[in-house]
């Protein structure tokens, strides 16, 4: 049968001279600041408000328990304990590879438009050091009759409104119409796609410094703009509109969806991303830990986010003289055997039951649910051509059809033997499988020679050849 997987000295050198983070805080800043971004500010609040408000919470903070920190907690750890990147720790399991590649896709798909994003804000800081703020005021180029700088908007549009969407993105009549590029856009973008390159390039020896700043100054502000929402006339409206429960809304299937996508989103898991970051940190870190603080740091972050914007929602509202809605609207024993290891401590029943049972079945009814619900994607109201939606479908495919495709690759060239044999290559781990350092690998070895697992979904303390009490993993590290 052919050999299982990539060669060893393939993934040695991919592995040779990888460093570690200069400090634990380094780490969790960047795994923080990976987190919490846009999906914390701006789309939990609003997920929260249409999806019942405070009783939102509800199905977040299960998906939290059950898929989210499970998830985190796992990603990193494996990617600590191998020292790998989100390909190479595939060697666990070769066939699967192509989850890897599919991860790395949506990634690229996901940069070209966040960056975009993030572009908006820029160009809105850069027009605040106007005298005048363009967007606090009609009469300019941009606005139409209708605009209405301030008080009742319920037949006209806001000077706001107007500024971003005829002057910042200059929107076209609908997404056939492409109408012309606008440069600033394209200028700041470019910027930005530079100011990420001198982030990375260097790889965590920048990276690890950078967080430091783009990871505290968001939380100043965020509070800041808290201690002024709360102060301005209507903000109790806002926040109560915010946190008032519908609890008739958790019968709805769509809004557990929106919970579980909302989780994906902020923490990130299945991007590959968290592999990464975790590859970086010592052998012996203790990630349990981490796998708590990061996860409930940055759910607190989007509840947190919530009372600033409703509370300056609350505020606009009562300007504009309008309701808050309408202006809102506008595989498990071995693994644990592995990071038993790693940590030095026991790993509990309740991780190795979520990972193995729990957590797979939460994400297939979250699969099958987000695809019996989905609808049609638009904007403002106006959905979206068929070709547009079927273009959309392609760009997600992109990145889905990497995991069959490599997976038939893997078992027609990579495999020899009878059908069984095949998928028994397919889904053992590889001889470059285990810890990156030669030392750390042979403890490892040892480690798992002189304690077997009866069967490699066992949790270790259910087999009879493991019962070593708990300073036999300190004492190997």
């Amino acid at each position: 049968m052919a050999s299982s997987g990539d060669s060893l000295p393939d993934l040695e050198s991919e592995r040779k001279g990888r460093g570690h983070w200069s400090h634990k805080c380094d780490y969790l800043f960047t795994v923080t600041g990976y987190a919490i971004g846009l999906s914390n500010v701006w789309r939990f609040p609003y997920l929260c408000y249409i999806n019942g408000g405070g009783a939102f919470l509800v199905p977040y903070l299960l998906t939290l328990v059950l898929v989210g920190i499970p998830l985190f907690f796992l990603e990193t750890a494996v990617g600590q304990f191998s020292s790998s990147s989100c390909l190479a720790v595939f060697s666990v399991c070769p066939a699967f590879k192509g989850l890897g590649l599919a991860s790395l896709a949506i990634n690229l798909v996901t940069l070209t438009y966040c960056v975009v994003l993030v572009s908006y804000p820029l160009l809105f800081l850069a027009h605040s050091f106007s005298w005048d703020l363009p967007w606090a005021s009609c009469g300019n180029s941009w606005n139409s009759p209708n605009c209405t700088a301030e008080g009742d908007v319920k037949d006209g549009v806001s000077s706001a409104d107007e500024f971003f969407h005829q002057k910042i993105l200059r929107v076209s009549s609908g997404i056939d119409d492409l109408s012309r590029i606008e440069w600033p856009v394209v200028i700041v973008t470019f910027m930005v796609f530079v100011f990420l390159f001198f982030c990375v390039f260097k790889g965590i020896k920048i990276l690890g410094k950078v967080v430091w700043l783009t990871v505290i100054f968001p939380f100043v502000m965020l509070f800041i703009l808290l201690i002024r929402g709360v102060t301005l006339p209507g903000a109790t409206d806002g926040i109560y509109f915010y946190i008032y429960p519908e609890f008739n809304r958790l019968k709805e299937m769509k809004v557990w969806a929106a919970a579980a996508i909302q989780i994906f989103y902020s923490l990130g898991p299945g991007w590959g991303s968290l592999i990464c970051f975790g590859s970086y940190n010592k052998f012996n870190n203790r990630c349990t830990r981490d796998a708590l603080i990061v996860p409930v740091l940055n759910s607190s972050t989007s509840i947190l986010a919530g009372f600033v914007v409703f509370s300056v929602l609350g505020f606009m509202a009562k300007r504009a003289g309008v309701s808050i809605e309408e202006l809102a609207v506008a595989g498990a024993g071995r693994t644990v055997q592995d990071l038993q290891l790693m940590i030095g401590r026991r790993i509990g029943y309740g991780w190795w039951g979520t990972w193995l049972v729990v957590t797979p079945l939460v994400l297939l009814g979250i699969l099958m649910n987000t695809v019996l619900n989905q609808s049609g994607a638009g904007y403002r109201g106006q959905t979206f051509p068929t070709w547009a939606q079927s273009t959309g479908w392609v760009i997600a495919l992109t990145s889905i059809q990497f995991i069959p495709t490599y997976f038939l690759y893997y078992f027609c060239f990579r495999t020899a033997g009878s059908f069984k044999q095949r998928i028994k290559s397919c889904l053992s781990p590889s001889a470059a499988w285990g810890p990156a350092h030669p030392s750390h690998r042979e403890k490892w070895m040892q480690h798992r020679l002189k304690y077997p697992l009866r069967h490699r979904l066992l949790h270790p303390n259910l087999c009879a050849e493991n019962t070593s009490p708990p300073d036999v993993f300190l004492n190997i590290l």
